[in-house]
């Protein structure tokens, strides 16, 4: 039976896989950078060690990914069917 993912592991899973996607794209962690406007240090923290604001990581989300994929995962039916305002 396999146990069930800790908030750890998923953020190691998510920052090794947004690794792996930048560099399977080609980019460097500078251009990653310029693409998403967030900073090159924050960048290299990030891959090292998963830890980032979320504002930042929706960023280099948005720069590597569609991010809708990410709203649409998260949100119910419910959330999905209603008009943002914000």
């Amino acid at each position: 039976m396999q146990r069930k993912m800790t908030p750890h592991d998923a953020q190691e899973k998510i920052r090794s896989t947004l690794r792996l996607t930048r560099k399977r794209l080609k980019l460097s962690q500078k251009e990653l950078a310029d693409k998403s406007g967030v900073p090159l240090g924050t960048i290299k923290k990030f891959e090292h060690t998963g830890n980032i604001s979320f504002r930042q990581f929706i960023l280099i989300y948005a720069a590597l990914n569609d991010i809708s994929q990410i709203v649409y995962s998260t949100c119910s039916q419910d959330i999905k069917k209603q008009p943002t305002n914000n």
